[in-house]
C-alpha cells in the first residue's frame, strides 16, 4: 500500500507540473510554484523530484509518452511490415508533411543550437531526445527478444535510426532536395527492413 501512496504523490506532483506548464509555460515550473500547486512542502516535492532537472525532464517525458504509440511496435501477432510503418511514422509522423510544420521543427533545433541558444530550449530538446532514445532502444530490444535483431545491435540501431530521422526532416527542408517526408519515410522503413533481414524494393 505504501507503494501505491507513492506512486500517487508522485503522480500527484507531476500533474501539478504538467498542469503550470500548459497554462505559463515550462519556464513557470519551479520547485516551489509546483509544491504550492500540488499542496505539498517543497521538501516533499524534493523527495520525489530531487533537483529541478528531474521535475523537467519527467514533464517532458510525459508529453513524449503521450505522442508515441507503442500498441503496433510491440505486437508480435502484428505482421513485421506493419510494426516497421508504425515505427517510421512515430518519428516522421504525417503531421511533418506540411512544410509548416517542418519549419516548426527546424525552428525548435536551432532555437536550442543556435548562435545564442535559450537554456530552456536546450533542456526542452535534451530532454524530448533523450526520451525517444529511450523509446527506440525499448522497441529494438524487443526485437531482440524476438531473435530478429541482436543484442549488439541495439545502440548502433537506435543511435542510426534516429540520427536518419533527423537528417530526412532537415534534407526535407533543404530547397530543391529530392528527398521529401514521405520518402524519407520510405528510406527509414528499408532501413529498418535490411536490419531485420527483411527483401524490400
Amino acid at each position: 500500500m505504501a507503494g501505491k501512496d507513492r506512486a500517487g504523490r508522485r503522480e500527484s506532483i507531476l500533474a501539478a507540473a504538467l498542469s503550470i506548464a500548459d497554462t505559463e509555460g515550462l519556464d513557470a515550473v519551479t520547485v516551489r510554484a509546483t509544491a504550492v500547486k500540488a499542496c505539498v512542502g517543497v521538501g516533499t516535492l524534493r523527495h520525489y523530484f530531487p533537483t529541478q532537472k528531474e521535475l523537467f525532464d519527467a514533464i517532458v517525458a510525459r508529453r513524449v509518452d503521450t505522442i508515441i504509440d507503442d500498441s503496433v511496435v510491440l505486437d508480435t501477432s502484428a505482421p513485421l511490415d506493419a510494426r516497421i510503418s508504425s515505427m517510421v511514422t512515430q518519428f516522421l509522423p504525417d503531421d511533418l508533411d506540411d512544410d509548416a510544420a517542418l519549419r516548426l521543427w527546424f525552428t525548435s533545433y536551432s532555437s536550442a543550437l543556435g548562435p545564442n541558444p535559450a537554456e530552456s530550449n536546450q533542456r526542452l530538446l535534451a530532454a524530448a531526445a533523450a526520451r525517444s532514445h529511450e523509446h527506440m532502444r525499448r522497441w529494438l530490444r524487443h526485437f531482440v527478444d524476438e531473435s530478429l535483431l541482436g543484442a549488439d545491435s541495439v545502440d548502433d540501431a537506435a543511435n542510426t535510426a534516429i540520427a536518419l530521422t533527423v537528417g530526412i526532416a532537415m534534407e526535407a527542408l533543404t530547397p530543391g532536395s529530392p528527398t521529401t517526408v514521405p520518402e524519407g519515410r520510405r528510406l527509414l522503413a528499408r532501413h529498418f527492413a535490411a536490419m531485420f533481414g527483411i527483401p524490400r524494393t
